[in-house]
């Protein structure tokens, strides 16, 4: 291989490397920032944000209005069962009404990509607890 071949693959290599970073730190959550409401559900193995569901209310399902919100993106309320069972509960399962200021994105995400869209805080504005078990 001549050394201006080698260069041009070297560089090559480069730009691929570069790209392939720049596709991987990409957050692809489209649209502008506006805020949502609905309750956020934790449970056993998923983390889901229903929008525009309410407390009280059975929510309607509908692809468009749900997905995987990531409970490490969001400072949650003390946990009321972590007292009173001593800790015991590996996983913490509750039901939150909350409104964010954040974008959503689609495609798959979640426990085994079975949401539809991904949900992204960036600022919560209220939450609260409306349900837990223990």
């Amino acid at each position: 291989m001549s050394k201006g071949a080698h260069t041009y693959a070297v560089l090559a290599i480069i730009a691929a490397a570069i790209a392939w970073v720049v596709a991987l730190s990409s957050s692809q959550f489209v649209g502008p920032r506006r805020e949502y409401s609905g309750v956020y559900r934790l449970t056993w193995e998923s983390s889901t944000f229903i929008e525009g569901a309410k407390a009280g209310t059975a929510p309607v399902y509908n692809e468009d209005n749900h997905g995987y919100l990531s409970e490490e993106s969001i400072t949650l309320p003390p946990d009321p069962c972590g007292e009173i069972a001593g800790g015991s509960f590996p996983t913490r399962m509750e039901s939150f009404e909350i409104r964010f200021i954040g974008r959503r994105k689609p495609g798959p995400a979640g426990h085994l990509s079975a949401d539809r869209a991904e949900y992204l805080v960036e600022r919560v504005i209220e939450i609260r607890s409306i349900e837990h078990m223990c």
